[in-house]
């Protein structure tokens, strides 16, 4: 990205876009198929629970949507995952989302998997 993006006239940083990861415990729904558990998992086809990485929040700056999109800060959020991936493993990644169709699009256009709905979130493999 050029630094003319990223720097402002006073030689400060502007904020383009964000994110935040953690890790989280995830209890898998009880219809789920056993190809999927173990895909989830890694091993085992009987896997009632995984440990993933959570993206918690993303946005972007409306004000720069001619410099980055939100498949961009995505992108940006999976590449830090896959290089924490190479030092302690795991391999799903979890997005909770609201229930707005925008939203789900843009996760399943992003290659992420439907995988369940509560009361407040939907969550995104």
């Amino acid at each position: 990205m050029p630094e003319e993006n990223i720097l402002n006239e006073n030689g400060s940083i502007n904020i383009l876009g964000y994110f935040t990861l953690a890790q989280k415990h995830m209890q898998l729904p009880q219809e789920i198929s056993k190809s999927k558990r173990k895909k989830y998992d890694g091993i085992n086809n009987k896997a009632t629970d995984i440990n993933c990485y959570l993206i918690g929040q993303l946005g972007k700056n409306d004000k720069y949507k001619k410099v980055i999109n939100g498949k961009e800060v995505l992108e940006q959020a999976i590449n830090i995952i896959q290089k924490c991936s190479e030092y302690v493993g795991g391999r799903t990644i979890l997005v909770e989302c609201e229930n707005k169709e925008p939203l789900k699009n843009f996760y399943t256009d992003n290659n992420f998997e439907y995988l369940s709905t509560d009361e407040v979130t939907n969550s995104y493999k």
